[in-house]
């Protein structure tokens, strides 16, 4: 796979991306927990790529290694000193800018990915890229890994090239393993792949009969959630149904445009109602399927590939509800509750199901075999 040099800080920030993930994941192998690290800088002090010792205690032992200065950090600026970005003509890679963690994954990509510490030398900072030299690892996992911090504008077929480059992927193994459509994956390696377009088979007409159910049982509901016990209730402005509660799983999140997996947004990663969503991640990760694994999608995109659909079938909760998290943020939340069961289905239910017309690309046979599967299974 052909990889042009970055011409553009953004090209530098994509180049480093499944790079970057897949070293990550080397020194979480070699090392584990790490407890301490101690550096010992090399005279002089002042040049560009000054060596420096480097000695890791963690939970496989102690570990000396090697270490190179890139920059030094002062008052919250970045001064680059290194010559590991010589003849990239990029304003953000010379110089002095003010600090963000992009520069560090910018220095770890200039140096094939290697882990950027922070320490301290004298009276300021300094950025050191540490060598690792057992970087054999499964970098289909690294790929997996590194969707969760893609952009809808992030050029995935760039950052695959430029992780192959680096870690020397021939493209038999590469063109093998994976699959794109444009700049974007959408297939990875798995030990069971699956195609999301067959998830989505799976659930379209399970995911129908619930729309219909809702639609016609609680037409107009509106949600409120209660965070502290991880419930909602879905109520009627005007009281045409007696209120209730369910249990509440938030499956993502939509603000400017972007739906974001509920998993990608450190605001929920961590709350239980988010748990369903990582389930959903999971799944992406045992079938190789990208667009279960990507932090971040086009509301259009996530509409156009029927992600939430896809997700009602893994985590078989059908019941689609919108919530205000603030002025800018749409949550996606998936409810369940006795009141939304299905009730046996009858023959005109059944048909009206089927009428409801799957979306292009997505097989009808597998999803109306799915349907039936799953009636039979659920009553």
């Amino acid at each position: 796979m052909h990889l042009t040099a970055p011409v553009s800080f953004q090209d530098v920030l994509t180049d480093g991306l499944f790079l970057n993930a897949a070293l990550d994941l080397a020194f979480d192998k070699a090392f584990g927990r790490v407890s301490t690290v101690e550096y010992n800088f090399h005279p002089p002090a002042g040049g560009p790529d000054a060596p420096v010792d480097v000695r890791i205690t963690s939970a496989t032992g102690i570990h000396d290694l090697h270490g190179t200065r890139v920059a030094v950090i002062e008052d919250e600026q970045w001064t680059w000193l290194t010559e590991s970005t010589a003849g990239l003509d990029i304003p953000e890679l010379s110089g002095t800018h003010a600090y963000s963690t992009e520069l560090i994954h910018a220095a770890r990509t200039v140096n094939a990915g290697h882990p950027v510490f922070i320490a301290e030398q004298g009276n300021h900072l300094a950025a050191v890229s540490v060598t690792l030299h057992d970087t054999a690892l499964p970098w289909g996992f690294a790929v997996a890994n590194g969707l969760g911090q893609v952009t809808p504008a992030t050029d995935e077929r760039r950052a695959f090239a430029a992780m192959q480059a680096a870690l020397g992927i021939d493209d038999e193994t590469a063109e093998s393993a994976v699959s794109f459509a444009g700049d974007k994956l959408t297939s990875l390696p798995a030990q069971a792949p699956l195609r999301l377009d067959e998830v989505v088979a799976d659930g379209h007409y399970r995911a129908a009969e619930q729309c219909l159910l809702y639609s016609g049982r609680f037409g107009g509901a509106r949600l409120s959630l209660d965070w502290n016990r991880g419930l909602g209730l879905i109520s009627h402005p005007s009281g045409a149904f007696p209120g209730f509660e369910a249990r509440a799983h938030i499956l993502a999140t939509v603000s400017g445009g972007v739906f974001t997996w509920a998993w990608a947004n450190p605001k929920l990663v961590q709350h239980p109602m988010a748990r369903l969503a990582g389930n959903v991640r999971r799944f992406g990760f045992d079938h190789g399927i990208p667009a279960l694994l990507r932090g971040h999608t086009s509301e259009s995109t996530a509409k156009e590939q029927r992600l939430v659909q896809a997700a009602m079938r893994i985590v078989n909760v059908w019941t689609l509800e919108t919530v205000k998290l603030d002025g800018e943020t749409t949550g996606l939340v998936l409810v369940d509750a006795p009141q939304l069961q299905l009730p046996p289905l009858h023959p005109e239910v059944r048909a009206a199901v089927l009428r409801v017309p799957v979306a292009p690309g997505v097989d009808r046979n597998r999803a109306l075999a799915a349907y039936e599967q799953l009636r039979q299974l659920q009553g």
